[in-house]
């Protein structure tokens, strides 16, 4: 029987759900992405973390290169207004930095 597991090739990316052993890169990756820049005040990976313990994330994906994290993001629940809409926004969004153009 074949596994269902997906092979990769080297240097090929994939897009999946994150997994807890994911969390600690998840962090460092969004803390460096962010960091230096101007329009950030580095709560950011605070953010994701209370996102996730809220039990508020729909969605969190991670892209994963050779078994490395290079990139997130975060799908939560949101609401405009107190009308009761079911939406989602998403972010914060991470590119490890040496993968960012």
């Amino acid at each position: 029987m074949r596994s269902m597991a997906r092979e990769t090739r080297p240097n090929e990316m994939i897009i999946r759900e994150e997994i807890p052993a994911d969390i600690d890169a998840i962090r460092s990756v969004t803390q460096a992405a962010f960091s230096g820049k101007a329009y950030s005040n580095q709560t950011e990976g605070a953010i994701i973390n209370a996102l996730r313990n809220a039990g508020a994330l729909t969605h969190f994906l991670v892209a994963v290169e050779d078994d490395d994290i290079i990139g997130q993001i975060a799908f939560s629940r949101v609401t405009i207004g107190g009308d009761g809409l079911r939406l989602v926004g998403f972010g914060p969004v991470s590119v490890r930095s040496d993968r960012q153009q």
